[in-house]
């Protein structure tokens, strides 16, 4: 394990869960029946909430501190806890996972074990005594539910309390959440849930972002020119329009995808550039190929495949073989990021690696043509990078808090990827280089042998777009979602004045 990466391991059959212990005040029970052997028990609050670690992550501790019977020092008097569900009057026993009693001091402190899955339901929780002859009343209940634990809790440390999250308490991202109590950016787009919120999108579904992209891991060059073609999807009727199509002024397009989806690219052996797009259906992701479809290694083709669950980020590239997309995802769950690879043989590969506060950055930095698992800390400024030629870990400190993860490409044309960022207030590209060997330190002195950088885009108006080859080399561009306008320097050029493309409208999906 590397200082300051907490979860880095290849395989995880188990998925514990961190329960909060919340302490529950219970009044004491009246008697009908007054016996000489029998007093009152009292349920009182235990003080702060305790962590526990629980295998199952549909269970829930609650901690309740008893003021005992008197009496039950003598022996002969048992104490009862039990609960109902909701309005259902059925009593249950509670599942009293400890109990530790302080007979002398008339005290005793009981764990309580419910499931977490009634999510809002509370449980309504009393006590009572019993010796050989007498059953003393219930005490007045009290109530709670798994909405209480997890208003204990802030997952992705983002100043609001899960439950204001996850709205309907269940644990798991699911539709109708406010938004993913365990990732900051649930639909994977670049714009943090609370953002989209405020925004009055809904962060959920990418083709609702206010800045909706197509999911790529390469250059689409469909008519196989060598120039990347610029292309849009748009969500309000499921059609792709792609620009320049062989030639200049020639452009087509076709219906493909429905309202909800997300669009993406891929690349096969022996095809060019398509299209797809992945499907929400009962919260399992299926991918909807366009044109020839998912290649396996024995040949075989598939238009229909089903890989991830709802609120994955969604990641396709070059997993196994350079140039050739594997569908793949990765998913923030109890503190860690897993990620999943559908390999071509059908098997797939999951790794966890990284943690709260992380972003998934993944792209190829070591110039062997596949993808490396990698996530960015904007807490620390690092990158952690596990090399998938070698499978060793490479820590880069580069880039800063407030910089736009979502850079990808080789752009200074050595074969391996630059790890690059762009900073909305000041509009810069920069780039620690790989051709040389990252160098943090020299690239924080601005080598140029370690680090280049370019002026381009304005604040609050354009995002960076990935992925655009002109006359074989990759270049930095910005688009503006308001009005589709792409804007790129020749070459990379810092002295030369932007081109500009416009392809699309407000609220395609960009490309």
């Amino acid at each position: 394990m590397i200082a300051g990466l907490p979860y880095m391991r290849s395989k995880r059959a188990d998925f514990p869960l961190v329960e909060v212990l919340r302490s529950v005040t219970i009044p004491a029970p009246s008697f009908r029946r007054l016996l000489p052997c029998l007093g009152l028990v009292f349920l009182l609050l235990s003080g702060a909430p305790a962590l526990a670690q629980e295998d199952n992550p549909l269970n829930f501790d609650v901690d309740v501190s008893l003021d005992i019977c008197p009496e039950y020092k003598l022996g002969g008097v048992v104490l009862e806890i039990f609960y109902r569900a909701g309005i259902d009057p059925t009593i249950n026993p509670a599942e009293v996972v400890s109990l530790d009693i302080d007979a002398a001091n008339d005290s005793a402190v009981a764990r309580l074990r419910f499931p977490s899955f009634f999510g809002t339901i509370p449980f309504h929780v009393s006590a009572r005594c019993r010796n050989a002859v007498s059953l003393s009343d219930n005490s007045v209940e009290r109530s709670f539910s798994n909405c209480d634990r997890i208003a204990l809790l802030d997952t992705d440390k983002d100043g609001i309390a899960n439950n204001l999250e996850d709205t309907n308490c269940d644990n798991f991202f699911s539709p109708g959440d406010v938004s993913n109590p365990d990732n900051v950016d649930t639909d994977g787009d670049g714009v943090r849930d609370l953002v989209e919120k405020v925004k009055n999108f809904d962060p959920t579904n990418p083709g609702s972002s206010p800045f909706p992209f197509v999911y790529s891991s390469f250059p689409f060059d469909p008519d196989e020119d060598g120039n990347a073609n610029p292309y849009v999807w748009r969500s309000s009727t499921g059609e792709w329009f792609i620009k320049d199509f062989a030639q200049a002024g020639s452009n087509i397009s076709f219906a493909f995808g429905l309202p909800g989806d997300i669009p993406f690219t891929y690349d096969t052996v022996s095809d060019p550039s398509d299209v797809g797009v992945i499907r929400n259906v009962s919260n399992q992701y299926f991918w909807y190929f366009h044109g020839n479809g998912f290649e396996y290694e024995n040949g075989a083709r598939t238009a229909i495949l089903s890989f991830g669950i709802f609120g994955d980020n969604v990641i396709p590239g070059p997993w196994e073989t350079a140039g050739v997309t594997n569908p793949a995802v990765t998913r923030f769950f109890n503190d860690e990021w897993t990620f999943f690879i559908l390999n071509r043989d059908g098997s797939f590969r999951m790794e966890v690696f990284g943690g709260v506060g992380d972003v998934p950055k993944v792209d190829d930095y070591d110039g062997d043509g596949i993808f490396d698992i990698a996530v960015f800390r904007p807490s620390e400024s690092k990158t952690f990078i596990k090399r998938s030629s070698d499978d060793s870990i490479q820590i880069l400190d580069f880039g800063t808090g407030t910089s736009e993860h979502t850079v990808k490409g080789d752009y200074s044309g050595d074969g391996a990827s630059d790890l690059s960022f762009w900073e909305p207030v000041t509009g810069m590209f920069s780039s620690l280089l790989s051709d040389n060997g990252f160098d943090s330190d020299k690239g924080a002195d601005k080598d140029p042998d370690f680090y280049f950088e370019l002026q381009l885009g304005l604040f609050a108006v354009h995002l960076p777009l990935n992925w655009n080859l002109q006359d074989g080399k990759l270049l930095y561009t910005v688009v503006d979602h308001a009005t589709g306008t792409r804007f790129f320097r020749p070459d990379n050029d810092p002295d030369a004045p932007p081109q500009i493309i416009q392809w699309g409208l407000p609220g395609d999906h960009l490309g």
